[in-house]
């Protein structure tokens, strides 16, 4: 199914005819009562108001920009910090033109069955104009065809970069994007938070933000149109995700610190339906007490030994610790839950390693600019106030325990778990889960847990060293529900009128990673700007 520019300019058209045919006894309702329900004044207004400055957001301001309308963009990180866009070490996939293939093998599988063919195929068709749209609008993407396995991923596709940056292609496309949107002399209002939004009752067509500004004014902005919701995930919101995943176990962002969910009360509190909250992308383990300080993951990355393992609370390892979960989704080790003995077995969890990695990682978060990380990880010290220049550093802290011997160290393990504080750990586990460890090193096969031969390295250089773990997460991807316009939906998949969501807000995304959260962000943010802008002024 493949989907024009006429077409696209054709569907708006409908959508704004249906929108301006609301019925005029609702109009006229909404007329009589407008002063009960606007607020009192608007302090600012605009055809359209973009929610958010990451990846959807400034395609979005970009769009509607050069679509004729006026935007107004809400950012309440106190400068462009490009969202989890900035954070993305990955790149632009995928894009087909083989829609029926795409669906039948990818992403009628991964949804099992519960996918609307019709809309999912639709917004296939629209990320297929997306190298078009790039070159249209001044952003130079290298693309090239790339093999896929032909089960998860088409047998060919397309796969995007900023030409220079293949590795670290989020970054890079978010610096592009925010200069194009700056050279279009966008209204980026930064450090301004949407609170809730403006419904009329009667029409339900949303028109408006009402937002604070950094000393907590509250401000009104009026959208003629309407407004997208561009606002990110809630992954660094534990309320939210204690909701939808396994109460107690905390979760921290490898991304933006700014995705604390924001978008899903202001859409739920409008009737928006939310779909697909079961699903996180997993990061790799975060370091819990310093995480909890910076208020994201600084993630444990090792690139110079393999001497270190992970145990839980009772001593115990329970995996191969070498093994990626980046992009995973199952109900993994690091918080499975035991429905027989109402317990997480492996919280809380521990890393443990010898004077060897301690030396040779020093500190232990340095390989956390592995992805870009908005800017803000590089150097965490200076950003976030973590003190943290070197590991002797964050054994003062009391962020990392030392032992000189097995048992000193099992005795000085502290650590938080969903049944309470953990104040050390059996010593003799301890050692016999050390000592089994370092003779699999020595056989050089790992028969508990599946270790690779040459990621096995023995703990055997006292003193040895321990850190609590919690686990990380790159993103979340539900929230409302959309269709091909981005335009959001109510429980019964009725478009709530003058209302968009886009990127990883509500994204298509489902029970596996099916898009690219990057190419997700690039189309939706672009189809939901040119929609909008077709509509006529709800004022008018």
């Amino acid at each position: 199914m493949e989907i024009t520019r006429k077409s696209f300019l054709k569907g708006a058209g409908i959508a704004a005819t249906a929108t301006a045919a609301l019925g005029t006894t609702a109009a006229a309702s909404a007329a009589e009562a407008q002063n009960s329900w606007e607020p009192a004044k608007w302090d600012y207004e605009a055809d359209i108001i973009v929610v958010g400055f990451g990846g959807s957001g400034v395609v979005a301001t970009i769009a509607g920009i050069d679509a004729g309308a006026s935007v107004i963009t809400l950012e309440k990180a106190p400068s462009h910090e490009g969202g989890n866009m900035a954070c993305s070490g990955g790149q632009l996939h995928e894009v087909s033109d083989d829609v029926d293939a795409w669906w039948d093998m990818y992403v009628a599988g991964s949804y099992g069955g519960n996918a609307d063919e019709r809309t999912t195929k639709a917004y296939i068709g629209f990320v297929n104009q997306l190298p078009d749209w790039f070159e249209e609008h001044g952003i130079d993407v290298s693309w090239k065809e790339t093999a896929g396995d032909g089960r998860k991923t088409p047998i060919t596709y397309l796969m995007g970069s900023i030409e220079g940056y293949e590795k670290t292609t989020g970054l890079y496309l978010y610096t592009a994007l925010e200069k194009a949107a700056m050279e279009r002399n966008a209204d980026v209002r930064t450090s301004t938070r949407a609170k809730r939004l403006v419904q009329n009752p009667f029409t339900k067509e949303v028109v408006g933000v009402i937002a604070e500004d950094a000393n907590g004014n509250e401000l009104t902005f009026k959208a003629h149109k309407g407004v997208i919701l561009a606002c990110g995930g809630y992954e660094n919101s534990p309320e939210i995700l204690y909701q939808y995943f396994q109460p107690g176990v905390r979760f921290f962002p490898g991304g933006t610190p700014y995705n604390t969910g924001d978008g899903i009360r202001m859409a739920s509190e409008v009737g928006a339906f939310l779909w697909h909250m079961g699903l996180l992308e997993y990061n790799r383990m975060a370091y819990r007490v310093p995480s909890e300080i910076a208020g994201f993951g600084l993630t444990q990355r090792f690139s110079n030994t393999n001497a270190f393992i992970y145990v839980n609370g009772k001593g115990k390892r329970f995996c191969d610790e070498n093994r990626s979960i980046v992009h995973s989704h199952p109900n993994i080790e690091e918080f499975g839950y035991d429905d027989k003995a109402y317990a997480f077995p492996n919280l809380p969890m521990f890393l443990i390693f010898d004077q060897t990695a301690f030396e040779a990682e020093n500190p232990l978060w340095t390989m956390n600019g592995g992805y870009p990380m908005a800017r803000l990880t590089a150097n965490p010290d200076a950003s976030l106030g973590i003190e943290w220049p070197d590991n002797n550093a964050a054994v003062e802290q009391g962020w990392i325990f030392k032992g000189e011997t097995i048992e000193e160290l099992a005795a000085a393990i502290k650590g938080s778990s969903f049944d309470g504080e953990v104040d050390g750990i059996d010593p003799e586990a301890l050692r016999e889960t050390l000592e089994a460890y370092n003779a699999a090193c020595e056989a050089g096969e790992d028969s508990a847990f599946g270790r690779a031969a040459n990621k096995l390295e023995a703990l055997v250089n006292p003193p040895f060293y321990a850190i609590e773990l919690a686990n990380g997460v790159m993103n979340s991807n539900g929230g409302p529900m959309r269709n091909e316009y981005a335009q959001t939906l109510n429980a019964f998949g009725e478009v709530i009128p003058r209302l968009y969501n886009t990127g990883e807000f509500g994204s298509f995304n489902a029970l596996v990673y099916n898009f690219g959260n990057l190419v997700e962000s690039c189309t939706t943010g672009h189809v939901a700007a040119e929609h909008i802008a077709s509509l006529e002024a709800w004022d008018m």
